[in-house]
């Protein structure tokens, strides 16, 4: 699941591809929000392509969801690439290192 991650983290955000890394080894809750966000990029794909039967109401939804964690992960990603916020992990609030 791991390279699963890095890969559409790439892809989705190809200009924060070191940041991504470091925040899924360092961060419990982002490595959960990314976690979240591939679920639900997954479940949105599957009912594009019909694998799954679901209502406009519920497809709406969850890309509604899916637009939500991608915002908050490129507000993280940003916040580590200019160190506008020290980087805790929040299941320890052990200090993350942010390499320049």
């Amino acid at each position: 699941m791991i390279a699963s991650m890095h890969q559409k983290l790439e892809q989705d955000f190809p200009n924060f591809a070191d940041e991504a890394r470091l925040l899924i080894r360092a961060s419990l809750y982002f490595s959960k929000l990314v976690d979240d966000y591939l679920t639900a990029c997954e479940q949105v794909d599957a009912l594009m392509h019909h694998v799954l039967t679901t209502d406009q109401a519920q497809l709406h939804q969850l890309r509604k969801q899916r637009l939500e964690l991608k915002d908050e992960i490129a507000r993280r990603l940003s916040e580590a690439r200019n160190h506008q916020a020290p980087m805790f992990d929040d299941a320890e609030d052990t200090p993350v290192a942010i390499a320049s």
